[in-house]
């Protein structure tokens, strides 16, 4: 029992750091996000872009667009192993939605212009 009550103070004062560095970390952290947080697709974020804006972006018609993406589909199928990154239009398949970056766009447009 003597044992025992010698290790009643040192788990407590654990116990209380461990609670206090949570509080003080919860609050740092919550300062954070309210200076810079993260969107993933809003209108305020212009770098991401739906298909609509993809083509808007790129001056074509979203049917255009679609052309353009099924074309590639059927030649990354033709192809055995290795291709170029910017060889075909850059999106992202998000649970059926696709998504576009300017930036990614941009140097699509450089690779298939010449401007590598």
């Amino acid at each position: 029992m003597f044992k025992d009550s010698k290790l009643i103070i040192p788990s407590l004062v654990i116990g209380a750091s461990l609670i206090l560095s949570s509080f003080i970390n919860s609050y740092f952290i919550s300062d954070q996000k309210s200076e810079n947080p993260r969107t993933i697709q809003t209108s305020e974020n212009p770098t991401m872009l739906t298909k609509e804006d993809a083509a808007e972006y790129l001056r074509l018609s979203v049917a255009e667009l679609d052309d353009i993406i099924n074309k590639d589909i059927d030649r990354k199928q033709n192809i055995s192993s290795v291709y170029d990154t910017y060889q075909f239009i850059p999106y992202a398949n998000l649970n059926g939605k696709l998504i576009f970056t300017k930036t990614n766009l941009d140097q699509w447009i450089d690779y298939n212009t010449g401007k590598k």
